[in-house]
């Protein structure tokens, strides 16, 4: 199993102000951006494998980390071995196929692959 990527969710009041927050201060670039009915969404590139996600409107209910692994067959093998409490794998309306888990901290994780 391949981790490829770390994702940190963050929901936002405004995303404009927010996007412009990280893009012009730490100077983060766009890589991806997203609206659909009642959500708008950006993901920004912090590092080689290492995105904030920026998501309107606030919910209160976003997993606190998201791992992105290399294949959908990694992310069956992930959910086989994680201990109980884990959701089925299924696809997301963003396309990407993963589930949500309790983490080890308390808050919920995103274990999900783009193909």
């Amino acid at each position: 199993m391949t981790v490829r990527a770390l994702w940190i969710p963050f929901e936002v009041a405004d995303l404009d102000a927010a996007t412009r927050h990280y893009t012009e201060l730490l100077n983060l670039s766009i890589v991806d951006e997203w609206e659909r009915e009642g959500e708008r969404g950006v993901v920004l590139r912090v590092a080689d494998g290492a995105f904030v996600e920026l998501v309107e409107p606030v919910t209160g209910t976003p997993p606190a980390l998201a791992f992105q692994l290399a294949s959908e067959s990694d992310v069956d093998e992930s959910h086989a071995a994680w201990p109980a409490g884990a959701e089925t794998p299924h696809r997301f309306p963003r396309g990407h196929y993963g589930f949500t888990a309790p983490g080890p901290a308390g808050a919920d994780v995103l274990v999900w692959s783009e193909k």
